[in-house]
Order: C-alpha cells, then structure tokens, then sequence
C-alpha cells in the first residue's frame, strides 16, 4: 500500500506532466511532434486548441450583438457553429468574457480538472494506480480536455458535489443544489440528485422535488431556448454512446418499431441480470469505503443516464473515471475485474484502427460492451440503494 498522499497525487500528476508536456510542444513551435501524439491516439486535433470553449464564447460574443446563435450559421464562430447547448450558457454574456478569452478559459478548465482529481478517493494500489493513469491517457479523456468541452466542468463540479456530501455538516447539502445549475448546463448532471438517497427519506424526497421544482421553472421559462438547443444536438455521431445505437443499427431499413422493441428487450435483459447480481454485488459494496461508494454512485448513475438518454459524443466515457476508485478497491470480485476491463476497453477503443473488413463487427463488440458494462452499473445502483439510508428509513417509518 502506497501513502494516501501519493495516492492522491500520482494521477494528478501524471495528468499535469502530460499536460504541460503537450502545451510545451504546442507553444514552442513542435506542432508536428504534438498533432503526432493525436494522431496515434486517433483523436482529431484542431488547428486551435480547446474548440468546444471556442465555440460557447463565440455564442457569447454574437449573443451581445442581438444575433440569433439558434440560427443556421454563427458569425462569431471561425467554424460558424450554431449553439447547441441550453440558453443558461447565454447569461455568461453579461460577464466581460469572450474568444479573447479563449487560452485563459481553456487552461484553467483544464488545470480545474486536474487538480480536482485530488479530491477523489485515492486508489490504494499499484496495480490501481496504472490502471487508473490509463484511463486519465485514455482518448476519451484526452479529446475532452484538448477541446476543453464543457463536459470537463460538469466533472469537475461532480468531483466537488462527491466532496461536499461526503461532509458530516450541513455544507454537505450544497452537494444536491450542485446538480441543478449543471443540469441547467448540461441536462444530465440532473441524475446527481440522487446522492440524497443518503439522507433520511423525509430529506431525499425533499431534495428530489425541490431540483425538479427548481430545474421545471429553469425550463419554462427558457423553454423557446432549450426546444432550439435539443433540435441542434447533433444525431448519428460517429463511436457516439447511447443504448439506441445498435437498435437502431440492427433494425436499418425496417419499421421503427422494431428499434424500439429491440432496445426494450436489450433494456430487459439488463434490468434481469442486474436484479439477479444485486445480492453478490451488494455483498462487496458492503465493505467499501463511503468516499468510494459516493463516487461509484456519481459514475455509475452519470455514465448509465447517459447511455439512456439518447446519444453522447465518445469523451463522455470520461465519467467512468468517477467509477473507478470504487471498482478497484474492490477489484477481487470477478463483476468489478470486468467492470473495470469494460470501462479501459470503451476509454481507448477510440484509438485502435480495425482494418475495414472488420469496422463494423468490431463495432457491434463495442456496442454490447457498453451494454454489459450498463448491466453492472444498473446493478451497483440497485445493490446501493437497498443499503440506503433513504430507503432503510423508510421502511422503519412503515413498520
């Protein structure tokens, strides 16, 4: 066993040394040796760095000048990109920020990441901590952060939403008000209201119609804003996660019904399978500690929800890194060994090149890993909720 601060410190600064490694390239003129890097991760590099900030500060930009970036075309954007994200992004208008901005912004969500992997529970050994320093080099993780996509700051508030509720006080609430500014941002971190369950159930319900309550209002009154947003969301994204993807691969060319009845018997399966492992599952979790029983459920919750939700861009994997620590302290379990081999072989399938005979079936092999690795999260989240205390208080109160 190594020290809790080396543990803590190692992975982060791996992160770091890759990180400025790479700027080094990048900002003394060695762009072929930092595009090589990219191109062996197979991850599309952009002339600029952090594209996806670009592409909210450029909204920001035309939105002050009364232009319509829901349009077909925004002026402000080098790529002319239409905004594609709820209109609470659009409020930052009234901050002095902007493409101008764009390298400051950019590092400093990244750097935000890094150093809130110190916060997350340590992994204990060394095998761990390889394999949780591949998943940090994984393409998932390294596309979302040379983008700076926005989906780097919903983890790094996940990783303080995981930090505040692990609190004995009541700082720890804080921790379900953090779900609804970012489900406000990003709609999914919505499913982070279910930390709650931590609570007596008087309290979790609570919390649950008050984030609904408060998101519903968000909504209604931005609702022109968020139907345009969801309507430019791209669909058919090449690698994209999402249960829909082999359903509807499998019923191409025929009614849609038959997507639809394929994904429910798939979503069947899963809900069987994951009811069937819950008691040996629930055994290990049993004697894992609270920070990785916190973080396992903020990943398990925010990796399945998006799966279910509809289609995810392939740096989203990033949120299996919140799984992890969880997964490892308990590695001696045949279901988290595959767990943990499921969650590396998604982070990096991106960067292996399959010779075109064998695109497609290699692809199907990606689409029912990410489906067997849906079956266990969907069981860790039945097996955490039976020891709830939410659901424990619940059934004292009935009895």
């Amino acid at each position: 066993m190594l020290p809790v601060w080396a543990c803590r410190l190692i992975p982060a600064g791996c992160g770091a040394l890759l990180f400025a490694a790479l700027a080094a390239l990048r900002a003394t003129g060695a762009p072929g040796a930092y595009f090589a890097y990219f191109d062996f991760l197979n991850v599309d590099a952009w002339a600029f760095p952090f594209l996806d900030t670009d592409a909210i500060l450029a909204a920001l930009d035309c939105h002050r000048l009364g232009v319509d970036v829901y349009g077909a075309t925004n002026p402000c954007d080098p790529l002319g990109r239409s905004h594609v994200y709820p209109p609470l992004w659009l409020h930052l208008a009234r901050l002095p920020i902007g493409r101008d901005d764009l390298n400051v912004i950019g590092l400093t969500l990244d750097l935000a990441f890094i150093a809130a992997l110190t916060a997350m529970p340590p992994v204990r050994t060394r095998a761990g901590l390889a394999i949780f320093v591949l998943a940090l080099g994984s393409p998932a993780v390294v596309l979302a952060l040379e983008r700076a996509n926005n989906d780097v700051l919903v983890f790094v508030a996940g990783i303080a939403a995981g930090w505040l509720v692990l609190r004995v006080s009541a700082v720890r609430f804080l921790a379900y008000a953090i779900a609804v500014p970012m489900a406000a941002l990003k709609f999914y971190p919505i499913v982070w209201v279910i930390l709650a369950w931590r609570e007596r159930w008087q309290i979790c319900l609570t919390a649950g119609i008050l984030s609904g309550a408060v998101l519903a209002a968000f909504f209604v009154a931005e609702w022109d804003g968020v139907q345009r947003g969801l309507a430019l969301i791209p669909r058919g994204i090449r690698g994209s996660i999402g249960a829909s993807d082999l359903p509807g691969f499998l019923a191409l060319g025929r009614p849609a019904w038959l997507a639809t009845a394929i994904e429910a018997c798939l979503l069947w399966a899963s809900v069987v399978v994951a009811i069937g492992g819950t008691a040996r599952v629930r055994q290990a979790l049993t004697h894992l500690p609270d920070a990785e029983r916190v973080f396992l459920t903020i990943g398990a919750v925010s990796m399945g929800g998006c799966f279910l939700m509809g289609q995810s861009a392939p740096y989203r994997a990033m949120l299996l890194l919140f799984a992890l620590p969880g997964l490892l302290a308990i590695a001696g379990e045949i279901w988290a060994r595959i767990g943990i081999g499921l969650s590396l072989y998604v982070l990096w399938i991106g960067a292996i090149r399959w010779p075109a005979a064998l695109d497609t079936p290699m692809w199907m092999v990606e689409q029912a890993a990410w489906w067997a690795l849906f079956a266990i999260l969907l069981t860790i989240l039945i097996a955490l909720f039976a020891d709830s205390r939410a659901l424990l208080s619940l059934r004292g109160a009935s009895r």
